[in-house]
């Protein structure tokens, strides 16, 4: 989700109202990942986003999901030859 839309939902609150928030960029995806040689690129980090979409995730495990999403996209499975 683009930052634009979050601020255009956070507007329509009541600026007194309290709220949680969790967010993940992709820095912190890249901390997930042991190869700091091997960061994301901003392709294969909307390519996360994408496959994240709006599903109701529970925030727990959204760390979860991107960091395995983060290793899918890093280390691509390798194919071994027949």
């Amino acid at each position: 989700m683009k930052v634009s839309k979050v601020i255009s939902y956070l507007q329509e609150l009541n600026p007194n109202d309290e709220i949680v928030i969790g967010y993940w960029d992709k820095s912190t995806a890249d901390s997930y990942i042991a190869d700091e040689n091997k960061p994301l690129t901003n392709d294969q980090w909307i390519e996360i986003v994408d496959e994240i979409g709006l599903d109701n995730i529970q925030f727990e495990e959204i760390g979860e999901l991107i960091q395995q999403l983060a290793y899918e996209k890093t280390e691509p499975l390798e194919v071994e030859d027949n």
